[in-house]
Parts: structure tokens; sequence; C-alpha cells
């Protein structure tokens, strides 16, 4: 019965082991890596947002970070009937195609959407589309195009 015992604990600490081993392996080293061997276009930094037919009644900036191929970031509404409005975005950056999901940081707000955009202008600007969802209760896509602030 005692080999039983030390058999049942044995497996437990193994399991927690490899448990600890895979968040670090995940977390740590495996982000590491990813930021070593990155090749692709510096895309850090302010972006100015326009959408083709609302140029002057809306102003936005986002915010992006990246470690590797993931993006995060803030999208800041500065002018139009969202104006003061922050969404929290996440997505990837990869073989010149950045994808992202938005979401309002306002937890009782429903506004979310997504962008997909490529780079143009060398590496200065992204153009493609943006899908979300308006206040009419609809899914609304509009073309927008981003231009790299302070550079």
């Amino acid at each position: 019965m005692e080999s039983l015992g030390i058999g049942v604990v044995s497996g437990i600490v193994t399991s927690a082991l490899i448990f600890l081993f895979q968040i670090i392996y995940l977390r740590i080293i495996r982000p590491w890596y990813d930021e070593r061997v990155y090749k692709d276009t510096e895309i850090e930094g302010r972006w100015k947002i326009v959408y083709e037919g609302v140029e002057d009644l809306t102003e936005e900036v986002a915010e992006l970070k990246r470690n590797a191929h993931h993006v995060t970031g803030t999208i800041t509404v500065l002018k139009g009937p969202d104006a003061g409005r922050t969404y929290s975005l996440v997505g990837e950056f990869k073989n010149s195609l950045l994808t992202v999901n938005y979401c309002a940081v306002d937890k009782l707000a429903l506004d979310r959407g997504a962008f997909v955009l490529q780079v143009t202008k060398n590496g200065y600007g992204f153009s493609g589309q943006c899908s979300y969802y308006h206040d009419s209760h609809a899914i609304v896509s509009r073309t927008a195009n981003w231009t790299r602030l302070g550079s």
C-alpha cells in the first residue's frame, strides 16, 4: 500500500513539473525566441485611422505594441460621435497583414469589431477593411486607411 501512495505522489509531482515547464516555455522561452527571429515590418507606435466616406467626421488614433507576431494596443476616438471612447485591441501581424479584433474598454458598451489591413507606403501605412457592430443593430464594413504618426 505504501508503494501505491509513493506512485501516486510521484505522478502528481511529475504532472506539476510538466505543467510548470509548459508555462515557462509558452510565456518566456517561446516569446523570447519568436522576438529574436522576427523579420517583419516594425509596426509599433501611433497610427491615425481614416475611414473612407467619413474622413471629416471622425478622428481616431491607434497605439500598437508588438511582441514577435502578437499585437496589442488601444484605439482612442478623438473626434466624432464616439469621442472620448477607448478600445483595446489584440491580434497578429504576419506576412504584411495585420488582423486585429477590438472592443470597448467600457464593459457596458457593445462596441466591437475587426480590422484586416495590408502594409502600404513602404511600412508607413495600412489599407484594408473594418467590420464593426453599429448602433442600428447591424454589422457594417468600411474601408480603413492607417497612417503612421510621428515619423
